[in-house]
């Protein structure tokens, strides 16, 4: 297993230099900066991938994708705030990028801002309404702030939705 680990570490550093020389010859292309900020995370050097992908959205200002790699790398790393302050940015150039929104959702809900947390949630289930994890968190959601004759809705209708998972038809029996 060493061994192996060994290898991925050494691949990820060849790739990184090569994404390193495709960035110097693509910088406005945000998979150049997103790429590199992998291979740099895949090696655990989690603040030069959130220095690389600052880079990028400092170079290509308004790039959603960036901004929500950006996010997510906060988010991996445990800086909350950061990570939701990199997913307000992408809603305010693209307000339906899901992955911002339940981003978003998820680091309010965590952080006890449930209600925040719900209008995020909303308006992600608005654009994936199939979403069977944030369905199962919304429906969470709602238990937790009292709104129990909601909640059973939305856990009724993932028990109807996923009939072998008994957690879903466990949290109806509990709202």
């Amino acid at each position: 297993v060493a061994g192996l680990r060994r290898r991925l570490v050494d691949a990820f550093a060849g790739a990184e230099t090569v994404y390193e020389k495709i960035l110097a010859l693509n910088p406005a292309v945000p998979a150049s900066y997103i790429n590199l900020a992998l291979a740099e995370a895949r090696q655990n050097k989690f603040d030069a991938a959130i220095d690389t992908l600052k880079t990028g959205a400092a170079a290509i200002p308004g790039s959603d994708i960036l901004l929500a790699r950006l996010g997510h790398t906060y988010l991996v790393t445990g800086r909350p705030a950061e990570a939701l302050e990199a997913m307000e940015k992408v809603l305010a150039v693209n307000p339906e990028y899901f992955d911002a929104l339940a981003g978003a959702a998820l680091i309010l809900d965590t952080s006890g801002r449930s209600e925040e947390a719900r209008g995020f949630m909303e308006r992600a289930l608005a654009i994936e309404p199939e979403n069977k994890v944030l369905r199962a968190s919304y429906a969470r959601n709602l238990a937790a702030g009292g709104r129990i004759p909601e909640a059973i809705e939305v856990y009724s209708r993932l028990a109807d939705d996923y009939p072998s998972e008994a957690i879903f038809r466990q949290n109806l029996g509990i709202a």
